[in-house]
């Protein structure tokens, strides 16, 4: 589990459900980067007013796309310390 790796720089979240697990990294990890990636782009504009999701940052990155879409790019896997 991320919380307990010391060298994290890129966490990235297939699935946003209700951001929990998206909001802990933010405030637990502050120098690391984190992806969300979320098919239903309801869920992706839900998530700021209903879950109190932070908006995208220099280290937050929620992006409304197919999971297998974001995986098989391998320019964007390179960075990944946890999928």
């Amino acid at each position: 589990m991320a919380v307990f790796h010391n060298e994290v720089t890129h966490i990235v979240q297939l699935g946003l459900g209700a951001a929990a697990l998206t909001k802990f990294y933010y405030h637990r990890l502050p120098p690391t980067k984190i992806t969300a990636v979320e098919l239903d782009a309801n869920v992706v504009d839900t998530c700021p007013g209903h879950f109190a999701l932070s908006p995208n940052d220099e280290r937050l990155n929620v992006l409304n796309l197919n999971a297998m879409d974001y995986i098989v790019d391998f320019s964007r896997c390179r960075s990944i310390n946890i999928l």
